[in-house]
């Protein structure tokens, strides 16, 4: 959140900073035109539910709308139905695409039930890009991800990128920085195949502390940011959450606007209500 609110950071990097409308100009076209933040400073917080901060409990909790049982980077795949899944079980036309293989376990309940190309090994074929174990480039994926919807317009997409975590694991913010304004730029060329009347929501799994370190353990990693923008949300700019918001909360907000039934499972986060009401200047 600190990059997407403040811009780059003049105390790490050599590079002229940037501030956040430079960095990430198609995110910020669609949080203060077209939709709203959550999470932004003095605004209230959207966070992981924790208690360890990585990646696959983080997108477990984004697709699935409760925090994961299992908290870390080897759970087992979802043994409850994604929201990916509910999409398609009422005859939504559903695809996911994503750097990191591991992704795979939290996009659905059963392997193969619609078209899925997550990391070096996943797709209709063996996907023939660099990469190391698990992990595909996110020029790949972006390239893939985009001429997949561009051919295909799927009524629900999933595109998850990866490349800014792997280079804050390295302790290379030049290289974190160069990532996020990548995957910005993934996200505007996006932008440009759909319509008004599409819901677009974009987020991340998990944060960083202030000092740029990431571990698990760090309660600091959870707090995260959000930008939501569709024809069912009347908020514009950065939203007043009145209560901490979580992770779990974008899967119910999302069921609200495809007409899917509430989940009432325990533990289920809430919609965030504050999306659907305009907001005071």
């Amino acid at each position: 959140w600190q990059e997407i609110f403040t811009g780059s950071d003049l105390a790490r990097t050599n590079e002229p900073p940037l501030d956040a409308r430079s960095l990430t100009p198609n995110l910020h076209r669609l949080g203060e035109r077209n939709g709203a933040f959550v999470g932004a400073p003095g605004k209230g917080t959207i966070s992981a539910s924790g208690p360890n901060y990585v990646s696959l409990p983080g997108y477990i909790e984004i697709l699935g709308g409760r925090p994961a049982r299992c908290q870390d980077n080897k759970c087992a795949r979802t043994s409850l139905p994604s929201l990916l899944d509910e999409a398609r079980g009422v005859g939504a036309k559903v695809a996911a695409y994503s750097s990191w293989e591991n992704i795979e376990l939290a996009a659905s309940v059963a392997p193969g039930a619609f078209e899925m190309s997550c990391g070096r090994h996943h797709g209709a074929s063996i996907d023939p890009w660099p990469g190391d174990g698990d992990y595909r480039p996110d020029r790949f994926t972006s390239e893939a991800a985009i001429a997949y919807y561009a051919r295909e317009r799927p009524d629900v997409f999933f595109l998850g990128l990866g490349d800014p975590d792997e280079h804050a694991h390295r302790g290379d913010y030049a290289g974190y920085v160069n990532a996020l304004r990548r995957a910005d730029e993934t996200v505007g060329r996006l932008l440009e195949l759909v319509d008004r009347q599409t819901t677009v929501i974009v987020t991340a799994d998990h944060g960083r502390a202030d000092t740029f370190d990431h571990h698990g353990g760090m309660a600091e990693a959870g707090r995260v940011w959000m930008v939501a923008a569709g024809p069912r949300f009347n908020a514009r700019g950065a939203v007043l959450s009145p209560h901490p918001r979580r992770l779990a909360d974008i899967a119910p907000t999302l069921r609200v606007v495809m007409g899917l039934p509430a989940d009432t499972t325990e533990k289920s986060g809430a919609p965030i209500d504050e999306l659907f009401e305009p907001q005071p200047l």
